[in-house]
């Protein structure tokens, strides 16, 4: 009886993906940012039953969204289906949520609140990722991931209502982390193409390490930490001219 053939990939692509392209993309991004705000010991400024509750306020999550958009360039190598390529970009990546909890201290005397604000917020975008595809023709899906980069910036205050008094351990920083995703690319009028992408970015941790101290009396101080990492999702849109 006749042997069933074996199962092969898609014949070559007929179109060339091989050159130069530049281009412009477009879409949205939702992440997660673990948000911390800790006392790390009374001193001599808190009631030793304050600390627990304060950590348990200060420990939360914020859920920043919002457009992004930017340029792109590229090389495309193709070897029968297989495409190989390299790819960076550089976007606008606005970023932005934020909580604010206000509560009263335990067992105040007289009775007096906090108030803790906690902002993540970024502006830009910079990946540096290779890409590895197959092509079907004029359709290309890839897989890729690499090097991604942003400024987080954590905005962070702990507002004493007795004395007053106002710790700000906000921090700006520019975060090297790392991104993976997928894509699907088409091509047509011979050197146009667009493109529909999702990425996954991880940028870590940020943190900083500043005392409350009281207005009154710089003697009457203690230790404090905040900290915020980001997660991101990105799904845009793109269009690519080759050369």
């Amino acid at each position: 009886m006749p042997t069933k053939a074996p199962t092969a990939l898609p014949p070559p692509a007929v179109y060339n993906w091989t050159g130069f392209y530049v281009g412009l993309n477009a879409g949205g991004a939702w992440g997660q940012s673990d948000v911390v705000t800790q006392v790390n010991g009374v001193g001599t400024f808190f009631n030793v039953l304050n600390p627990p509750a304060i950590n348990a306020n200060g420990n939360s999550t914020v859920d920043p969204s919002g457009f992004t958009g930017g340029i792109q360039a590229g090389y495309n190598w193709q070897a029968g289906g297989w495409v190989f390529g390299i790819e960076a970009d550089f976007n606008y990546f606005g970023l932005k949520d934020s909580r604010s909890v206000t509560a009263q201290y335990t067992f105040s005397a007289p009775v007096a609140n906090y108030t803790i604000n906690q902002q993540v917020e970024t502006d830009w975008l910079f990946t540096l990722r290779p890409r590895l595809g197959w092509a079907f023709n004029n359709w290309l899906l890839y897989a890729t991931g690499g090097l991604a980069v942003t400024e987080i910036k954590y905005t962070n205050t702990f507002v004493d209502g007795y004395y007053p008094s106002l710790q700000n351990g906000s921090v700006s920083k520019t975060q090297v982390g790392w991104t993976a995703g997928v894509g699907v690319e088409y091509a047509y009028m011979n050197s146009w193409s667009a493109k529909l992408e999702y990425l996954y970015t991880d940028f870590g941790n940020v943190s900083s390490n500043v005392p409350i101290v009281a207005s009154t009396s710089t003697a009457i101080t203690a230790p404090m930490s905040n900290s915020a990492n980001l997660k991101a999702n990105i799904v845009r849109v793109g269009l690519n001219k080759k050369f």
